[in-house]
């Protein structure tokens, strides 16, 4: 049976909460849904991080790496004050998009959300977290690229909103976790680093 989840987000700073794809990856990259709109969610500081690491920002190798037109990224693992971090290195100056996906590599219907650390360089840009289940359905959410110190995010399972795609039911046992970069109306594109580390499950 799967569960229904609907969304929350807790960070520090303004949180952008404009639920938008920047294309779903596949085989060969769709392109990419019109943006839609939510209302601004409040926000508060997010509590340390306390939970089940994911493993995935420790390693560059086995993500999927989409973009639309000629955007350009690239990855790599590097050491920060937070500990082992993955760096998204980006250009917009050709291109709306791009991100990177990987599978989360277990089933996350046990716990009740996720959390994580990021903080960005460059112009203004929107910064997306998304989960994507096994039928394509992507729940998530959108904030600034460019938040110059580290910015904790919070996301509860039961609250993540719906974005786009397959349903609007997120089934938690098989998920791919995406990070993208996008330029939305009156943002500033160019080039640009989002680091992102302290990936955990929230029990």
């Amino acid at each position: 049976m799967m569960r229904k989840y609907g969304i929350s987000t807790i960070c520090t700073g303004v949180l952008i909460l404009a639920a938008t794809a920047c294309g779903k990856p596949a085989e060969a990259p769709a392109p990419a849904p019109p943006p839609t709109t939510m209302a601004p969610m409040e926000t508060t500081v997010a509590p340390e991080m306390t939970g089940e690491t994911l493993d995935l920002l420790k390693d560059a190798m086995g993500w999927d790496n989409y973009k639309e037109s000629d955007a350009m990224s690239t990855l790599a693992v590097v050491t920060s004050d937070k500990g082992e971090a993955l760096e998204v290195t980006y250009d917009l100056k050709k291109g709306n998009w791009l991100g990177i996906a990987k599978p989360a590599g277990k089933d996350l219907s046990a716990f009740k959300g996720i959390k994580f650390l990021y903080k960005g360089e460059g112009k203004t840009n929107r910064l997306e977290f998304k989960i994507e289940d096994k039928d394509g359905s992507n729940f998530g959410m959108v904030q600034a690229a460019n938040m110059a110190e580290w910015t904790p995010v919070e996301i509860k399972f039961a609250d993540v909103p719906y974005m786009w795609g397959g349903d609007k039911e997120l089934d938690l046992k098989e998920v791919r976790l995406h990070w993208a970069v996008s330029k939305q109306a009156n943002d500033q594109g160019g080039s640009g680093k989002v680091t992102i580390a302290g990936l955990e499950l929230i029990p």
